[in-house]
């Protein structure tokens, strides 16, 4: 074993080229979710950067978990890890610093990249090192983390797995976020954020806009990419007071939603998942608790006539990670808006699911058509994406503006706990 850097183990050929290989082939089989810099898999926790804190998202892939076994059994992590993320880098793309976040157990496997002892990698197709930084070492650890870049300059390909041991104590710790200084926008996001203003019809209409209605009607997908069928959906959202509400049907997926940004409170009527219908809902409207309240204030949070003007709202900050990104973060997430360096629209929004709150997934939103109503540009025809595999597609919007929604008629339950969507 090396150990140049404090905190490092390095075993050449830890994997023989066979199991290397057959390794690879199945991280390459799994959908990869593209970032603004690489290509990248995300099993067990998700991390918020924003919140600086993970969510569990699922257990690993059982090739995942044998590998995670084997780094334990040969005492080369401390426990078993839970958490991996894969990732694909290109030529030119180097990696960036990890969070080590948790109990500090953090094992990776490298191809196609060479290693002295300081670059953390290994030499030839089938070698694979592993680390295990501990929580007091990992400031000199990170010390070295900038020479890692010039890794991934020098191959065809690397692709890595970072397999973590995740404590939730840690994680959730209450004190740990407080610590955290808040984040200030840059002059880079505000650049870009008053571009897509400038895009969309200016700063100002899109502050005069007090209501909004969208209907729309999509083609949706299994996650094996099979279609499912159609979706119909009415979205209602008002500035002052700020509420949403949401009807959707769908195939298991038929819903009424309710949410009151100023009580924070809201209800839903969910799907029914057993019926001989499955375009029913339960028939049943309940409060919004748990997972459900942290979507519904999620989606308010991100709505896009609020992420619009973020530079305007209290508790949004805007940055820009790389050329032709905007960064918005609210309430402890997020999205990456990628904007078309000629017009200044977006081209795809990335940021994490929670459409199932147990399962937070990396989503993007791709857009492909716009239409302008009073003056505002708005998507109309955009795809959504959950780890990579399209899972939506909208074919049709009509929208409204400025209509006159009543707060009372969005927060009234429907006739028959059934979605209220106008049928042409």
């Amino acid at each position: 074993m090396v150990s140049r850097i404090p905190g490092l183990q390095y075993v050449p050929e830890y994997l023989d080229a066979e199991t290397h290989d057959r390794l690879l082939a199945t991280v390459d089989q799994q959908s990869w979710l593209v970032t603004v810099d690489h290509r990248v898999q995300i099993f067990g926790y998700h991390y918020s950067h924003a919140k600086r804190a993970a969510f569990r998202i699922g257990g690993l892939p059982p090739w995942a978990a044998d590998l995670g076994a084997r780094l334990s059994r040969d005492r080369l992590l401390p426990r078993v890890p839970n958490q991996l993320v894969a990732n694909d880098y290109r030529p030119g793309e180097g990696i960036l610093r990890p969070r080590p976040f948790g109990g500090g157990a953090l094992g990776l496997a490298a191809r196609d990249s060479a290693a002295d002892g300081r670059h953390l990698a290994a030499r030839g197709q089938a070698s694979v090192a592993t680390r295990v930084v501990d929580v007091p070492r990992r400031a000199e650890w990170l010390r070295v983390m900038p020479r890692l870049r010039y890794m991934s300059m020098r191959y065809a390909r690397h692709a890595s797995l970072l397999l973590v041991a995740v404590i939730a104590g840690v994680l959730g710790s209450r004190n740990a976020r407080t610590e955290t200084p808040a984040r200030a926008s840059t002059p880079e996001g505000l650049q870009l954020l008053h571009t897509m203003q400038t895009a969309l019809g200016g700063a100002e209409k899109i502050a005069a806009i007090q209501d909004y209605e969208e209907i729309v009607q999509a083609k949706s997908s299994n996650p094996d990419g099979s279609p499912l069928g159609e979706v119909h959906k009415r979205t209602r959202w008002m500035r002052s007071p700020n509420v949403l509400r949401l009807d959707q049907i769908g195939p298991r997926d038929t819903y009424v939603l309710y949410y009151d940004g100023t009580s924070g409170s809201g209800w839903e009527i969910l799907p029914d998942l057993t019926g001989p219908d499955p375009l029913q809902t339960t028939g049943q409207a309940i409060a919004l608790v748990g997972g459900e309240l942290k979507f519904a204030t999620s989606y308010l949070s991100g709505f896009q006539l609020n992420q619009w003007l973020a530079d305007r709202t209290p508790g949004y900050t805007v940055t820009s990670p790389a050329p032709n990104v905007l960064r918005i973060e609210h309430d402890g997430a997020a999205d990456d808006l990628t904007l078309d360096p000629t017009t200044g629209l977006p081209v795809k929004s990335a940021g994490v699911s929670l459409a199932n709150p147990d399962r937070p997934v990396q989503a993007e939103m791709r857009y492909a058509a716009w239409t302008t109503v009073a003056g505002i540009r708005f998507p109309t025809q955009r795809a959504n994406y959950h780890n990579g595999q399209k899972l939506g597609e909208i074919t049709e919007a009509t929208i409204r503006v400025n209509a006159g929604l009543v707060p009372e008629q969005l927060a009234a339950k429907p006739p028959g706990a059934a979605p209220d969507i106008p049928r042409d």
